[in-house]
C-alpha cells in the first residue's frame, strides 16, 4: 500500500476523548481513550493496515474478512482542561461495558483502563497535539511579532518540553522587547 493512501478514514478530531474501532461485519468493538484521539486512531489504522500490533481476536477477524469491515468512531470528546486522566479512564470503562467490549469485543479484560502516569492524579488533561516542525533561528527571526507570539504561546502549551524552537522563540521575543534574561 502506498504511504499516505489509506482505505480507512480517521475522523479529524484533535481532542481528548474516547474512541472505538468497530467491526461492522461482526459488530465487535475495541474501545480506547487518548489525549489526542485522532493521532491514536491513526496509529491503530497503521497497525490494521500492516496487520501488526493487534490482539489475536482482531487479527483473526481482519484476516477472515476485509480491512473495510472496520471503522473508527469518536464516542465522546472533552475540551482541554475539562477532565482528569482518572475520569477519562472511567469514561473509557463505561463505554467498554456499554459495548460489551471485553466479552464480545476486542478489549482484553486483563488490561482494564489505567492512568498513563504522565498526569498527576487530579490534574486536568489537555490534547497532546503533534509538535510543530523544527524551525531554524532564521525562520523564527523572519516571523512578524504576532506570528512569533502565537508560535511561542503554542510551544509554551506543551508544558515542560523546552525544545530548540521554544528557546529560539523565547530569545527572539526577549530581544524584540529589549529585555535581558538573567
Amino acid at each position: 500500500m502506498n504511504i499516505g493512501l489509506h482505505e480507512l478514514i480517521v475522523p479529524e478530531v484533535k481532542k481528548v476523548g474516547v474512541y472505538a474501532i468497530r467491526n461492522k461485519r461482526t459488530n465487535k468493538y475495541y474501545i480506547g481513550s487518548s489525549t489526542n484521539i485522532e493521532a491514536r486512531m491513526k496509529s491503530h489504522r497503521s497497525n490494521l493496515e500492516r496487520k501488526r500490533g493487534l490482539n489475536k481476536k482482531m487479527l483473526s477477524d481482519l484476516e477472515s474478512g476485509n480491512i473495510l469491515d472496520f471503522e473508527f468512531v469518536v464516542l465522546e470528546t472533552f475540551e482541554d482542561f475539562e477532565i482528569t486522566d482518572i475520569e477519562l479512564r472511567k469514561c473509557e470503562e463505561h463505554y467498554i461495558e456499554k459495548y460489551n467490549a471485553y466479552e464480545n469485543g476486542y478489549n482484553n479484560p486483563s488490561h482494564s483502563p489505567t492512568t498513563n502516569g504522565y498526569f498527576a492524579e487530579n490534574e486536568l488533561i489537555f490534547c497532546r497535539k503533534p509538535q510543530p516542525k523544527k524551525l531554524n533561528r532564521i525562520d523564527i527571526q523572519a516571523m512578524t511579532n504576532r506570528q512569533l507570539l502565537n508560535f511561542y504561546k503554542r510551544l509554551s502549551s506543551y508544558g515542560h518540553v523546552k525544545t530548540d524552537n521554544f528557546l529560539f522563540a523565547e530569545n527572539e521575543l526577549l530581544k524584540r522587547l529589549d529585555i535581558r534574561k538573567y
